[in-house]
């Protein structure tokens, strides 16, 4: 168990970090460590964000005063070290070279693997709480999303026999997450059945149609389009294929489209993308999605 009181230090695969007292120029180097700490501080305590902010991260639904803070274009050492960050926060797919230059340089970097489970997230809020000097503030951000998941878990019961897919397609082919991937937990989280999982999936893989057609799911889920994307939306592309339309999804049209903050996401919003499939769910006919 970690102290919450200063001097803090976190010890990774290889490195430490030593805080001497709580960071007040936090650089969040994506868009899930974005989320992460906006429920623990304000931007006051941020020295900028990366670009991809606010169309990957809860601040595209509440900027506030988020919205004037300095926008970081690259994950590149000069520009970084340019803000004097005293804590950057990053994951562990990040480009290596970066991170350790700026170990060299003095800089504090907080780095985790990409959450394989709820569990994980949870406990990378927690350890942000400690790292920012906001402890309580983090434990009653974790009582709240477990009561959250304690209520969604009632609720997604009748839905507890569906098998989902998540689906992406931008127009390069599809793709969809097995076991051990962010796409997992969400479908965890809703009380769904991961198809991809269930067939021996693990991480994010391509799926042609032929493999679409057998995991035969009883639902798909995908991501809307946002402003960069110049491709049809991952539910045009299922319409659309002729051989597609012998699933019963596909002709019932049950596709959950989930913004792609939440789609996407690494960190609590994945409850928020969670509550929304159920409650897609629930406006639909239940009879319809269980051959009752």
């Amino acid at each position: 168990m970690l102290s919450a009181e200063f001097p803090v230090r976190i010890q990774g695969q290889g490195w430490e970090l030593a805080l001497a007292r709580p960071p007040t120029r936090v650089l969040p180097a994506n868009a899930a460590w974005v989320d992460t700490l906006s429920l623990l501080v304000g931007p006051e305590r941020v020295v900028a964000l990366p670009a991809e902010a606010f169309g990957y991260s809860r601040l595209g639904r509440e900027a506030g005063g988020w919205s004037a803070l300095q926008a970081l274009t690259s994950f590149e050492g000069e520009s970084i070290l340019a803000l004097a960050p005293d804590l950057v926060l990053v994951h562990e797919w990040q480009n290596a070279e970066t991170v350790a230059g700026l170990r060299r340089a003095g800089v504090p970097v907080l780095s985790v693997a990409v959450p394989q489970s709820w569990g994980e997230i949870t406990a990378t809020l927690e350890l942000l709480g400690i790292a920012l000097g906001v402890p309580a503030r983090a434990q009653s951000l974790l009582a709240q999303l477990e009561a959250r998941r304690v209520q969604l878990r009632e609720r997604a019961r009748p839905f507890a026999a569906l098998r989902a897919l998540s689906y992406t397609n931008l127009g390069a082919g599809g793709w969809t997450s097995g076991a051990a991937t962010t796409g997992q937990i969400l479908l965890e989280l809703a009380g769904l059945h991961n198809a991809a999982a269930e067939a021996g999936l693990v991480g994010d893989v391509g799926v042609d149609q032929e493999r679409v057609l057998s995991l035969a799911p009883d639902l798909f889920v995908v991501g809307r389009p946002d402003r960069s994307e110049r491709s049809p939306p991952s539910a045009e592309f299922l319409l659309a294929e002729p051989a597609l339309s012998a699933l019963a999804a596909i002709r019932a049209r049950r596709i959950v489209a989930l913004p792609p903050e939440l789609f996407t996401s690494a960190s609590p919003e994945l409850l928020n993308g969670a509550e929304q499939i159920v409650a897609t769910l629930e406006e639909l006919e239940l009879d319809a999605l269980t051959g009752r």
